[in-house]
């Protein structure tokens, strides 16, 4: 379906959804669940229903001693922002995350965009829907890193987004070493609004298009009795700008911007070659052929060709996305409540790269006898750009499924039971066009080519001079690849907590759950790609088929030691929370985590907090059992420094014998909001509105599962036998 029909179709769902709320007598959305700031239980409890709240596993009233941030539907207006992804890349606990814009073309992961806390890396930090697990990105990040993809949820489904800002693994296990990001999803809503958005850059590229509808009816069946359906659907187009279009990265030489480095390669369309002992080659600038001589070529072992062009490279690739949500809650008693909602996104990436042809690394050799060789010499292309092949085009689609199902049973006491099952799934297709057949390009080298017998392939031109020197050999060599992936996450749920006895400070809660969850990972490849028949490619790509399960149980309990009747100036308000959790795991054995939490109001416009939780991060699923894969790296060999940056294929496969990384985190933070309590007598009324804060935290880290540094690995090889 081409673009053109993709937003009339985005136009006509949106038309649907309006329809929807026809009879609705109203435009508003339900009142806001977000707990406000810092406030006690009995200021609220008046006016606030309990919550579940990011960290907790009972419902409260407001705030308790989990450092949560909530960005709600008026912070997200006010920022303007069109997506999941702009939202959080405003966090100042956000620090080197990841988005197409990253390696546009090249990335690991196209189309997908992450959070990452504490810049501890993307797996570090783990991303919940309505406090669930879902599937992870298909493409893992440099092949291993499990990420949730925070474009696979829409804008418009978002009611609200809480970040919990240290860890979380006693509430909810593996991965939340650096903290947890919650993306809570509208419940309820009356009536129906219709967003439109549309921006463009002042050079007249990068234009975005953001479509947004949310729909809703609320029907009250009878005084304990309702049912409500809410729709919402978000189409999102970006187009992309290239690198050639700014002055900072109109070269590879970023030196005159105060960098370091020269990227510079010798990957260059005037090519560099080497023989057998060691002599290199360089083809003049301008060469075109067909008649190659020696005075074609620069002296042996002159300075190799160096090539920095960014034809063909894009800072942001072309995006496309819509998707939405639909939502069902069924209240046939006040103390029964029946939830289901299905959320849908399709995710698609067009970008594309240089060809850089061939490398010393792809095993290509022109024979002596290759009538445009005038050295009688087999040489091995070290950077020989193919441009008549025209750049590598990536098409990735992320197709992303989520159903949460659940009932939720009120019980005397304040007490609870909610059972869920969560199925999540993201299926990942990446297709490349322009690629070229290893062996293909040797046949032709060598005269061998079928349909081409006698006729040799001329690599000893300035492809950039000259557009097709080699004529019908390139629809025969081009070759298309295609790499699949999906991920999924099926979870059962129990969990039940409430009241326990009254204190002078408020009550005692408790709650506990169990779970039963399970993770699949699967890869599939062409069969080009599976032999290695891929310029460029580094060798064979594997295939991967894992899943484990992971039973855990888990518990929490509430103290309030002042508070309510025991409430003193310099003593307000004191609160412990004591968590724990265990997790057995299928594929590598268990992990228990504890939390301790404490917050302290000496005032009631002074809240002081402090955590001390123990973490781990399993081993994900592609760490452990990812089958060999290969990727690009630019390197420069110490014992070849005349050679220059090259490009080296990396293989990188997984490690069944991993063992969880483990962490201890430490926190504490103050919060100030000056005449909240009573603005009306407070000194500092004039001030109402006002937040200061300030956090510290500490986190402490063993068995650290990362990728060795390719560059070093080269640079002290003696350290790294094999």
């Amino acid at each position: 379906m081409n673009t053109s029909n993709i937003r009339r179709a985005a136009i006509a769902v949106a038309a649907a959804l309006l329809a929807i709320a026809g009879t609705s007598p109203a435009q508003q959305s339900s009142p806001s669940s977000t707990p406000a700031a810092d406030q006690t239980a009995s200021q609220q409890s008046d006016q606030l229903q309990q919550v579940t709240v990011t960290g907790y596993l009972v419902p409260r009233i407001g705030d308790g001693p989990q450092p949560v941030v909530t960005l709600d539907q008026q912070f997200i207006k006010d920022q303007g922002d069109q997506t999941v992804a702009d939202v959080l890349q405003r966090l100042p606990q956000n620090a080197n995350s990841f988005s197409p814009a990253v390696n546009a073309g090249q990335s690991f992961s196209p189309a997908g965009s992450d959070i990452n806390l504490r810049g501890l890396g993307p797996n570090e930090t783990l991303t919940l829907v309505d406090g669930h697990r879902v599937a992870p990105f298909p493409f893992p990040q440099d092949g291993t890193e499990s990420f949730v993809d925070l474009n696979s949820y829409p804008l418009a489904a978002i009611d609200r987004i809480e970040v919990l800002k240290d860890g979380g693994s006693a509430t909810y296990g593996s991965d939340a070493v650096a903290g947890v990001v919650n993306l809570l999803l509208k419940d309820e809503y009356e009536g129906a609004d219709i967003f439109f958005h549309y921006g463009v850059s002042q050079r007249d590229d990068y234009s975005v298009y953001h479509l947004a509808v949310v729909s809703g009816i609320v029907d009250h069946l009878s005084d304990t009795s309702k049912f409500s359906i809410l729709g919402a659907f978000d189409y999102y187009e970006s187009s992309p700008i290239l690198m050639s279009d700014r002055g900072y990265s109109s070269n590879q030489d970023h030196t005159s911007l105060g960098s370091y480095y020269n990227w510079d390669t010798i990957d260059s369309p005037y090519g560099n070659f080497i023989d057998n002992a060691g002599n290199t080659y360089s083809v003049r600038q301008g060469t075109r052929g067909p008649n190659i001589t020696k005075n074609n070529f620069y002296p042996i072992n002159a300075p190799l060709n160096e090539y920095g062009s960014v034809q063909d490279y894009e800072i942001n690739p072309r995006e496309q996305r819509y998707g939405g949500l639909i939502k069902v809650n069924y209240e046939p008693t006040s103390w029964l409540k029946f939830y289901e909602e299905l959320t849908l996104e399709r995710n698609k990436e067009n970008s594309e790269i240089p060809d850089y042809g061939p490398s010393q690394t792809d095993g290509i050799v022109i024979p002596a006898n290759n009538p445009y060789n005038p050295w009688g010499l087999p040489l091995v292309p070290i950077g020989n750009a193919l441009l008549e092949f025209g750049p590598q085009k990536q098409v990735a689609t992320i197709d992303s499924v989520t159903t949460i199902s659940g009932a939720t049973i009120q019980l005397p006491h304040n007490w609870f039971v909610d059972v869920s099952y969560v199925y999540s799934e993201s299926d990942g297709d990446r297709t490349t066009y322009n690629q070229i057949s290893r062996t293909g390009l040797q046949e032709a080298l060598n005269g061998h080519l079928p349909g081409f017998m006698g006729t040799y392939y001329n690599p000893f031109v300035d492809f950039s001079a000259v557009k097709h020197p080699n004529g019908g050999f390139v629809d025969a060599l081009r070759l298309t690849t295609d790499s699949k992936a999906r991920t999924s996450v099926s979870t059962w749920a129990i969990k039940a907590g409430g009241d326990l006895i009254d204190l002078p400070g408020g009550t005692v809660t408790a709650g506990f759950g169990a779970e039963y969850r399970d993770d699949a990972y699967e890869t599939s490849a062409d069969e080009n790609s599976k032999i290695g028949n891929i310029i460029g490619s580094g060798g064979p790509q594997s295939t991967t088929s894992a899943r484990r399960n992971v039973q855990s149980a888990y518990a929490e309990l509430t103290i309030p030691l002042l508070g309510n009747q025991w409430s003193f100036p310099g003593a307000r308000l004191l609160e412990v929370v004591l968590q724990e959790r265990y997790d057995q795991y299928s594929d590598f054995g268990s992990a228990a985590k504890p939390k301790l939490l404490v917050r302290y109001k000496p005032f009631d416009d002074l809240t002081l907090r402090a955590t001390y939780s123990e973490g781990y991060r399993a081993p994900n699923l592609p760490e452990l059992y990812s089958g060999s894969f290969i990727e690009q790296a630019a390197l420069v060999d110490p014992k070849n420094p005349q050679l220059g940056t090259q490009t080296y294929f990396v293989h990188v496969q997984g490690n069944p014998e991993l063992q969880p990384e483990r962490s201890y985190s430490y926190y504490a933070g103050a919060v100030w909001t000056p005449g909240s309590s009573d603005p009306e007598h407070s000194w500092w009324g004039w001030a109402n509105g006002f937040t200061a804060y300030v956090d510290w935290f500490q986190i402490a880290e063993s068995n650290k599962i990362a990728q060795l540094d390719p560059q070093q690995v080269l640079d002290e090889e003696n350290l790294f036998p094999g």
